[in-house]
């Protein structure tokens, strides 16, 4: 089993800043100490596609050339999470697999070749090809108008500093849009949803406005005419996070590092929805599927 689990996050990490900030889950000291001599590690593993994950314990394996083994601290649960371990993703995964792309934690070893990385750095990464992140530990390579589900999450988003948020509604979202923007419409659209909710929000784009397809939480691809695009004058973009980073690593890396100096400096603060033991990783799916979420959904793994 262990041979056919490579988790090897290589998406790439990034250093956090030594002194502590605010934030809880990305600056304070971690308890690591207990695990950097173990010869196993636990993990959540999901062996058949659809199914629960189980807790095991690994053998930790030898790390190679330019790799870093981190001791995660924290691990994001994200839908493209719920897509993988049914088999429903756009990238199938062998089984058996440890899920989880989003990571933060801390260096505890460091492969020959390793440079700007020390031991004890604390570090975050995200990998969406060999992820590994629902465990104590993995190796890492080195390299607005909110429409909600529900009005106690638009309620939230609003908190949060939107300048309005709605309940969505497929007959009344384009009225609500044009009475919030006085008929202009609004100029850029940031849709991780898919389906329906997608074609709604081509009629409510403005003159000249932008449509950014970043996801299909909904697990519904849509499809459009052309047509639709042009009497509006509107552009329709695609964001991949992953493509960016294989494609031009050098944006990709900016783009997260003005996000983190952004949250250093109190501009902008993650909002937590709930946090989960490792070995609770079932409740946290549950969580998921049940619509309970209003923001990140964390596994507490140190």
């Amino acid at each position: 089993m262990a041979s056919s689990m490579q988790r090897l996050c290589r998406y790439g990490i990034r250093l956090l800043p030594a002194v502590s900030t605010s934030s809880q889950y990305l600056s304070r000291s971690f308890g690591v100490s207990s695990i950097k001599n173990a010869s196993t590690y636990k993990a959540a593993v999901l062996q058949e596609f659809g199914q629960d994950l189980v807790m095991q314990d690994l053998k930790r394996k030898a790390i190679k050339q330019g790799q870093v083994r981190v001791a995660v601290h924290s691990c994001g649960v994200n839908a493209s999470d719920l897509l993988m371990m049914e088999n429903k993703y756009d990238q199938e995964f062998k089984l058996p697999f440890v899920p989880g792309f989003e990571i933060c934690g801390e260096v505890i070893e460091i492969g020959e070749g390793v440079q700007n990385v020390a031991i004890g750095s604390r570090v975050i990464g995200i990998n969406k090809e060999t992820l590994g992140g629902f465990a104590e530990e993995c190796v890492v390579s080195q390299q607005v108008i909110g429409v909600c589900g529900t009005e106690d999450k638009a309620d939230l988003v609003r908190k949060k500093g939107a300048w309005s948020a709605l309940k969505y509604n497929k007959k009344h979202i384009l009225a609500k849009v044009n009475e919030v923007t006085n008929g202009k419409g609004v100029d850029i659209i940031f849709d991780a949803v898919g389906g329906d909710v997608f074609n709604d929000c081509l009629h409510c784009v403005a003159h000249e406005g932008s449509v950014i397809v970043a996801g299909f939480a909904s697990r519904v691809i849509p499809h459009i005419e052309t047509s639709q695009l042009l009497p509006k004058a509107v552009s329709l973009i695609g964001l991949s996070l992953t493509h960016y980073r294989d494609a031009n690593n050098t944006v990709y890396r900016q783009v997260v590092e003005d996000v983190i100096d952004m949250h250093e400096m109190g501009l902008i603060k993650p909002h937590i929805s709930a946090l989960f033991k490792l070995e609770d990783c079932k409740s946290a799916f549950t969580f998921m599927t049940e619509r309970m979420s209003t923001g990140k959904v964390v596994l507490e793994i140190q």
